[in-house]
């Protein structure tokens, strides 16, 4: 054992500290050793720190470098405002994170109203509508998971986190909308219809679809209603053609819905099925049944039996038909449209009647005076009574027309 201070127990000490210098905080063989070839390439990587990768090289060609021009915007962001964003983002995330909405909406709220200062102050360019998308359909997911944890808690009522959402998305969309200095590629209508999409989702989410007559005129006035990516016109469409449906308005409903059915992508079967949900009572309702092809492709038997007691003039099969699917129906918000279809089935027995009573007077000889009807509405009303259970209406329809222009009954 060599004695204290000698040379060789000096190295045997300082070889010691040395190594456990360098291995502090590591385990044995966490790390190359000095001298080998992993530590000589990250010393080569430190000496040439901005060599370019071949990932960076292969991506460099599709993006543009940065250059002064394309970094001025960023310069007039206020620093404040950038803070803010920051500090709410990790926030909103972290909220988000542990399922806490309520906080998360709030967050949202101060990012939204941040980014929109800071947005209105770019009078002439609209390189930011990416991020005022990403913003405001955060603010919409988290108004509606707050909107249900608050009623839950029994500490607001269904559709006030919404309603505030929508106050904030129409500010977006007026800054958008008076977007009149910049030119056509730089201006801010460009989000135009993207903000009109997420406001729709909210007032049929709440029920007040009188709010969407004003955006629906802006976007119909626009120079740009053609130009917008095909995704969002088909959305545009589905909610105007829904609207339109519940106004009555089967000719606009059935052009707009076909027009969402047509342009969805071909992969995209839910999204149609949710189309075809609205678009099978309105083509019903103008005289066009759908084919039982079409409703097992889409998964939507439940009109089976409502298309063949229309077809058929079969009033007791379209109640029962009703009856059996009415969640679904209601769920939908088409129930009561569907039991419009009870003129059509109408119209469609009163053919069958009037078909079956030509035939009977043919072979037997006789023909109705001119000008005469040839169905009694006596021996209608002995039909409809002679069903189990009576289909006698309060009133025989008279002059009835059908929306589709087809048919007309007289008294």
């Amino acid at each position: 054992m060599p004695a204290r201070g000698s040379r060789s127990g000096a190295h045997t000490a300082s070889g010691t500290n040395a190594r456990g210098r360098r291995g502090r905080g590591r385990g044995v063989g966490s790390g190359p050793r000095p001298g080998s070839d992993a530590r000589r390439r990250r010393r080569r990587r430190r000496a040439r720190p901005w060599r370019t990768s071949p990932s960076t090289s292969t991506c460099s060609r599709s993006v543009k470098p940065l250059t002064p021009e394309m970094g001025r915007p960023l310069q007039s962001w206020c620093l404040s405002s950038i803070l803010m964003l920051r500090t709410h983002g990790f926030r909103c995330t972290y909220a988000v994170g542990n399922h806490d909405f309520i906080e998360a909406y709030k967050c949202q709220t101060v990012i939204v109203q941040s980014f929109l200062r800071a947005f209105q102050a770019h009078k002439e360019e609209n390189w930011a509508l990416p991020v005022m998308y990403a913003v405001a359909l955060d603010l919409r997911i988290f108004a509606n998971n707050a909107d249900q944890q608050l009623v839950k808690k029994g500490k607001s009522k269904v559709g006030d986190m919404l309603e505030k959402a929508a106050e904030l998305l129409m500010g977006c969309f007026r800054v958008c909308a008076s977007d009149t200095r910049a030119g056509i590629e730089d201006s801010k209508k460009w989000g135009m219809l993207f903000l009109v999409n997420q406001l729709f989702k909210i007032y049929f989410k709440i029920n007040k679809l009188h709010l969407c007559k004003p955006l629906i005129r802006a976007i119909d006035s626009s120079n740009l209603k053609d130009d917008y990516s095909t995704a969002q016109r088909v959305t545009y469409r589905y909610y105007v053609g829904r609207k339109a449906m519940f106004d009555s308005d089967f000719k606009q409903a059935e052009e707009y819905l076909s027009f969402a059915f047509e342009h969805c992508h071909r992969s995209s079967q839910k999204n149609k099925r949710m189309v075809l949900i609205y678009l099978l009572p309105v083509k019903m309702l103008l005289g066009h049944m759908p084919t039982i092809e079409l409703l097992r492709k889409y998964h939507l038997m439940q009109f089976a039996e409502v298309t063949r007691a229309v077809s058929e003039g079969n009033l007791l099969l379209l109640n029962e038909a009703l009856a059996a699917h009415e969640t679904f129906f209601i769920r939908c918000g088409i129930f009561l449209i569907l039991e419009k279809l009870k003129i059509i089935t109408y119209r469609n027995l009163f053919k069958k009647v009037e078909l079956f009573v030509s035939l009977w007077n043919s072979e037997a000889g006789s023909c109705p005076r001119p000008g005469r009807s040839r169905i009694s509405v006596r021996l209608l009303v002995q039909i409809l009574a002679a069903q189990d259970p009576p289909a006698v209406p309060g009133r025989i329809p008279g002059g009835l027309e059908v929306h589709a222009g087809g048919g007309r009954g007289h008294r």
